[in-house]
Order: structure tokens, then C-alpha cells, then sequence
């Protein structure tokens, strides 16, 4: 996607800018815990974002960073949990011809929200290279991580915070059960994040498709509940997962009940007529119900 400059400044102007020094770096702890902010944008030009300058803030949900940024400090997105997007631009170059023009920016908006599961979930140094955005190189990269990712165990990372006594065994934060479900509907949203692009998955296709799809069966109701989270947002998702034929005919009931609410109503379409396609025995009552 490309933007001109007015779309830029129109953006510039929507958004929080965090203050950028003499030295195009954006210094450590610049937002940190600012619990208002939710969408940032880093002014092109900027070459450094140093430690914890977006940690702990909870309701951010979308960056923008350009890609003249060389160097990112420690722990940038630390338990930054409703990061969702992560958009990189760049300059477009000047035309052949060389005429003068106004800029232009590319954005790879296509791969924002696999963008933020890298930096939430990787842990890797290379997340911030932006080099080779969006190649085919990128994303063996990015199907590798996501593979190691979810290998890890559901436990990783669970440090329960007991600092009030008998009561915080009750706060299911500190519940090692509830911790590592909640990893893998994290794991569940990071697949069906990568299976939204399909068409783009690495050499090794059908390898890590099969990883992604068996790691989804096996973590049905993880699944289900991170597309239930996701709320009008869900059909996408619902979608693949019905096409990947998760679903089974005894699953029906449950699954219209839980997609009642009227923030559901694609997906119980969609599910009716799956349900007529593949089992043929559809009910005009539940029709109805919708």
C-alpha cells in the first residue's frame, strides 16, 4: 500500500508522536506506561528507539515505525498485551526520470499484525530487521520463529505474584492452569494471524501448514475462544477455521449457541451454510434464530 504526504501528515496529526531528539532517537522510556495512548507513530527519519520507550503500555494497540530505524533498545514492547499492529513504511525512491515529486511511502501494511507477534512473542534480536520486509525470505524467517514459538512450553514465563498473601492464589493470574491456556489461545491467534496469508507461507508450505492445523486441532476450545474474543472481528478467523475442517457435526449445537450473540452473526451465517454443504441436514428453524 502507498501513501502520499498529505496521508502522511493526515496520519501524523491522528496519532501520538512521541518527541524525537537532535539525534533522530526516540529516548528511553518515552511513553513507557502510558496507559491512554493507542496508536504511536514514529516520524520517518528516526534512527533509534532506545530501552522500554512503548513498555507497559497497556491500551496500545497499533505503531507505525519507519525503516530508517537501525537500532531498538531493550524490552521496546514489554507487556505491551493489545499490541495488534506493527506498520512499517519507507520512502519510495524518486521517479526514473528523476522528477521532482512529492514523497511517497510504501507501507507493508500486509504484514502488520504478524509484525506484532514477532515483537510480543519472538524474543530474537533479528524481529527488527526490516531489510528484506515481506520477501520470501521474510516469512521462512518468520514461519521458523513461529514454529519455535509455539514449541515452547505453555508454562514458560509463569511467575505467579503472591505479594498480598492467601488471597492473590485466588486472582487466576497466579493460577498455572489458567496461565497456560491463556498461551495457547496467544499460540492459536499467532496461526490463524499467519493462515490469513496463505498465500504467502514459505517454501515450506505444506510442512508448516500441517504444524499450524495440528497445533489448531489440538487446541480446539483455545482456539474457539481466541475467535470468540475477537468478537465482529471474528469471521476471518471462524472461517479458517471451518475450512480447515475443524469442525465436526456434533460440534453444531454448541457452536451456534456459542456464536448467539449479535456480535457473531457472519459466523453463524457461515455456519449454517457449512452446515447444509457438509452434512445436508440443516434445520430451516435455525434460520430463525439469527
Amino acid at each position: 500500500m502507498t501513501i502520499n504526504r498529505q496521508q502522511y501528515e493526515e496520519k501524523l496529526n491522528k496519532c501520538f508522536v512521541p518527541d524525537v531528539s537532535g539525534d533522530d532517537v526516540i529516548p528511553k522510556k518515552a511513553v513507557l506506561g502510558n496507559q491512554k495512548v493507542d496508536i504511536i507513530l514514529i516520524p520517518y527519519g528516526t534512527k533509534c528507539v532506545e530501552d522500554w520507550a512503548f513498555a507497559h503500555c497497556t491500551h496500545l494497540k497499533e505503531i507505525w515505525l519507519p525503516d530508517t530505524i537501525m537500532v531498538f533498545g531493550r524490552d521496546v514492547f514489554l507487556d505491551d498485551k493489545a499490541l495488534e499492529r506493527v506498520v512499517v513504511f519507507s520512502k519510495k525512491e524518486e521517479k526514473p526520470n528523476g522528477d521532482k515529486k512529492e514523497d511517497d511511502y510504501y507501507v507493508y501494511d500486509d504484514v502488520a499484525e504478524l509484525l506484532a507477534i514477532a515483537v510480543k512473542c519472538f524474543e530474537k534480536s533479528d524481529t527488527y530487521n526490516f531489510s528484506n520486509l515481506s520477501s520470501a525470505e521474510w516469512f521462512e524467517w518468520y514461519d521458523a520463529n513461529l514454529t519455535d514459538y509455539i514449541e515452547k512450553s505453555d508454562e514458560d514465563g509463569f511467575n505467579p505474584f503472591l505479594a498480598g498473601g492467601e488471597e492473590d492464589y485466588e486472582d487466576p493470574e497466579n493460577d498455572i492452569e489458567y496461565y497456560s491456556r491463556k498461551q495457547r489461545e496467544k499460540k492459536c491467534g499467532a496461526i490463524f494471524e499467519r493462515l490469513k496469508v496463505y498465500d504467502r507461507l514459505s517454501s515450506q508450505s505444506e510442512k508448516n501448514i500441517s504444524a499450524y492445523t495440528t497445533y489448531l486441532k489440538s487446541n480446539k476450545e483455545e482456539a474457539l475462544q481466541f475467535i470468540l474474543d475477537k468478537k465482529q472481528e471474528s469471521y476471518d478467523y471462524f472461517k479458517i477455521y471451518a475450512e480447515h475442517e475443524f469442525i465436526e457435526e456434533k460440534d453444531i449445537p454448541m457452536l451456534l449457541d456459542r456464536f448467539s450473540d449479535e456480535d457473531y452473526v457472519e459466523c453463524k451465517v457461515y455456519l449454517l451454510k457449512y452446515k447444509e454443504r457438509h452434512f445436508n441436514n440443516i434445520n430451516v428453524w435455525d434460520m430463525f434464530e439469527l
